[in-house]
């Protein structure tokens, strides 16, 4: 007989055995920080951003930025990586989502 717990297992399972009570991280994840960043302050003349900036504090003292915050040091050597990855990941998003509203732009041709 199958007790209350077996179904609810049971019930948090697939086919193929995946848990999803703990959802697996995506690959867009974090993306939307990583727009909220680029909204800040837009791209200088130097072309650098927010995150640039971001990115040359925290990874040249990862030591000094784990103790600050409370998390291990190879968590924080791990950011500028996944930070550029984003970065690149959201720009091109971007630009597409440009690119489809110049698309759907409708121009008068004169007729009704």
């Amino acid at each position: 007989m199958a007790s209350f717990y077996n179904l609810f297992e049971s019930s948090q399972r697939n086919a193929a055995g995946k848990d999803f009570w703990f959802k697996p991280s995506s690959d867009d994840e974090g993306s939307e920080i990583i727009q909220r960043g680029l909204e800040i302050r837009a791209d200088r003349t130097d072309g650098n951003t927010f995150w640039d900036d971001f990115i040359g504090v925290f990874g040249q003292n990862t030591d000094e930025a784990a103790k600050l915050l409370g998390v291990p040091r190879d968590k924080v050597a791990k950011w500028p990586g996944k930070i550029r990855r984003l970065l690149d990941m959201v720009r091109q998003e971007n630009e597409s989502d440009e690119a489809k509203k110049k698309k759907a732009t409708m121009l008068p041709t004169g007729k009704f």
